[in-house]
């Protein structure tokens, strides 16, 4: 499973380390229930374990997951929804693992 120091350094900017660990979880925990695997945290294959990362800073991006929009004077910034589940290209390497119905 990555780690906090992996998701830091491809982020590049230190985050509370308690959420970071949080977001790991529930997205490894989302990656093993999409794939149905049962696999241990030591034996994540590697871009399964880049799915994750990758995913992980996305949640982070935007932890509070609801709509909203900032201003201040002629500047403004709208957030979506945030992470809505794996993107097309983390769908296609995590179905290499994916145990379908038989």
């Amino acid at each position: 499973m990555p780690s906090v120091d992996d998701v830091t350094a491809l982020l590049g900017r230190a985050l509370d380390t308690d959420q970071i660990e949080a977001a790991l979880s529930v997205v490894t925990t989302m990656a093993r229930s999409y794939c149905r695997a049962d696999w241990a945290d030591d034996e994540l294959p590697a871009d399964v374990a880049a799915v994750v990362q990758t995913a992980t800073l996305r949640l982070l991006t935007h932890p509070g997951q609801l709509p909203m929009a900032e201003a201040m004077g002629g500047l403004s910034v709208t957030y979506t929804a945030g992470f809505q589940g794996f993107t097309l290209a983390e769908r296609i390497t995590l179905d290499r693992y994916r145990v379908k119905a038989r």
